[in-house]
């Protein structure tokens, strides 16, 4: 059954979405039980890279650090009766209960050297759910650490805030104003993932489109900028109807005004529904070439000072977005000329034909078995 013939069902059976949420939650609350117990003083993970925006109205590639706090995790996987979203494992990372942030924050100068520090120009900030939630943060944890970046990070430029739509409109949005006044750019991440309802409720995103609307136009209010996220190839999808929808999603962000577009292909989590379905042999991760072409089809119709972009986890791996195994290399090369350049390419004439013939083939029951 493809997402088209569950669309026709109007509405989508509640039987069905019953039932994916039962096992999704039961699925979530038998993974959480290996979570650790104890709070953490120290980050979950942490990594360096390489942010491209639009600086000034320049395009500029910058030196990032993506920090992911151990809060408790998610409240929407954590409290939703159906587990919260069916693709998403990263609540298993965080322990049980919200660490110390100004102390994981402290690790960075007892780590790196004042150099070190002085060389982040992006900073992310992520707890594998919303920083801007007081069930995960505090209100008055969130003004400290807020309050602490500039004499860690004292060359920073841009900070990016992972944060559901929900959570940016309260007034605790307001403290960021602080750090803005000082010449940082204050980026809101918004996890949209598809602006397709039928899509939104089969992953049990617990949103839709307005709140994200009003988010966006609440955070511009402020002079705030918005990165948002797309999902691209959600379960119950074709990879043409994927490559639709994503691109349809994607045209719909940059009309809001979102001035960074990510788009991330779905990987396997462990311990989600997603997983159960790809070991099942119903469900398939998108082709590199597939992001290719959707970054493609959305930098052709984007405004200036907006970037799209793509950073895909375990590319070229069964459990991430992958192909036939060859022409990896260039694929991924390809992707992040696209991305670094902000400059459409076509996917590598190399890899079109086995591409092709999988989205011409690909059976419509989900058993996506024509490529392993």
């Amino acid at each position: 059954m493809s997402l088209k013939e569950i669309g026709n069902m109007n509405p989508v059976p509640r039987t069905l979405l019953r039932e994916l949420r039962r096992v999704n939650k039961e699925i979530r609350e038998q993974k959480l039980r290996t979570r650790d117990a104890l709070p953490k003083d120290e980050p979950v993970r942490y990594w360096k890279g390489e942010e491209t925006l639009y600086l000034n109205g320049k395009l500029a590639h910058l030196n990032s650090l993506t920090i992911i706090f151990a809060t408790k995790g998610c409240t929407w996987a954590r409290e939703n009766p159906g587990g919260g979203c069916i693709f998403c494992g990263y609540l298993y990372d965080n322990p049980q209960r919200t660490g110390d942030l100004l102390k994981q924050l402290n690790y960075f100068t007892e780590k790196f050297e004042r150099v070190d520090r002085q060389n982040v120009k992006v900073l992310k900030l992520y707890t594998s759910g919303s920083f801007l939630d007081e069930k995960e943060v505090p209100i008055q944890t969130q003004r400290e650490v807020i309050s602490t970046l500039p004499a860690i990070f004292p060359e920073l430029k841009v900070l990016q805030i992972e944060a559901r739509p929900e959570n940016l409109l309260k007034d605790n949005i307001e403290t960021f104003l602080s750090i803005k006044e000082e010449g940082v750019n204050v980026y809101f991440n918004i996890g949209l993932e598809s602006i397709n309802t039928t899509v939104l409720r089969l992953i049990n995103k617990g949103l839709n489109v307005k709140t994200y609307q009003k988010a966006v136009n609440h955070a511009k209010s402020y002079g705030f900028k918005i990165k948002t996220y797309l999902l691209l190839k959600p379960p119950f999808l074709t990879e043409k109807e994927a490559i639709n929808d994503t691109f349809t999603s994607g045209k719909k962000a940059i009309q809001e005004g979102s001035d960074s577009l990510s788009i991330n292909p779905l990987t396997i989590h462990s311990g989600t529904v997603c997983e159960k379905l790809w070991q099942s042999g119903l469900y398939r991760p998108p082709w590199p070439q597939s992001i290719i072409f959707v970054l493609r089809k959305l930098l052709n119709i984007k405004s200036q000072n907006q970037v799209i972009l793509s950073e895909p986890v375990a590319l070229g791996t069964p459990r991430g977005a992958h192909g036939t195994g060859k022409n990896i290399r260039q694929l991924k090369h390809t992707l992040e000329e696209v991305v670094r350049s902000q400059s459409p390419r076509a996917v590598p004439q190399d890899a079109r034909k086995p591409w092709h013939e999988y989205l011409e083939k690909e059976v419509q029951d989900l058993a996506f078995s024509t490529v392993v």
